[in-house]
């Protein structure tokens, strides 16, 4: 008697899933309301951001929590990227100054990212083992030095370097960002990104 193999089941939680257990963990609400206000702010590609979670809490900035696909025209056509983003926004003015860091890359493609922002990369004298693995980037880059006290720097190296996702920080007088990207087709860990969001608070803490 021949018995008929019953078809696998992929128990794998599908990302949508993922994101409710995080919002469950982290208590987050579902702000997909505003996902098109948020492409707008942050200049996003016409897809909006799908989805967003927000923590909200009385007196203190938002924090917001979201996907959104990246697109880049190719030899081969439009290339989606999967971009997740951490975002916190406050309605009064925390820092005074717009900075921007990520991990050592080519010294070309750094050279082109100061060009393209209009900004100069700089170094924290005092800190050399700091200044060989993230490289900064600034208009004013004294008044940005000054802000990059050690608990800052240490709370940022952690963020750029100990996590799995590799991310961007920027800066702004009333926002500050952390953005993941992942590769086309392989969307970034949102356990990576629950981290962040704690390392960014951390951030928000030690600036305003």
């Amino acid at each position: 008697m021949m018995f008929r193999s019953r078809p696998r089941v992929d128990k794998t939680p599908g990302r949508k899933e993922k994101w409710r257990d995080l919002a469950d963990s982290m208590e987050l609400l579902d702000f997909t309301s505003e996902a098109e206000r948020l492409r707008r702010f942050l200049n996003l590609p016409p897809a909006p951001p799908d989805p967003v979670f927000c923590l909200q809490r009385p007196d203190q900035p938002k924090l917001y929590l979201f996907d959104h696909l990246e697109e880049r025209k190719g030899p081969t056509g439009v290339v989606h990227t999967p971009v997740s983003v951490c975002l916190l926004a406050a309605k009064t003015k925390f820092a005074d100054l717009s900075l921007k860091a990520h991990r050592k890359r080519h010294a070309v493609l750094e050279s082109l990212e100061a060009s393209a922002t209009g900004s100069e990369k700089f170094e924290i004298l005092e800190d050399p083992e700091f200044n060989e693995r993230i490289t900064l980037y600034a208009r004013d880059a004294a008044k940005a030095g000054e802000l990059l006290t050690l608990e800052v720097r240490a709370v940022l190296s952690r963020a750029l370097l100990e996590r799995q996702a590799a991310p961007t920080f920027v800066l702004s007088e009333r926002y500050a960002l952390l953005t993941c990207r992942g590769q086309p087709g392989r969307e970034t860990p949102l356990e990576a990104l629950e981290l962040l969001a704690g390392d960014l608070l951390s951030l928000y803490a030690l600036i305003s």
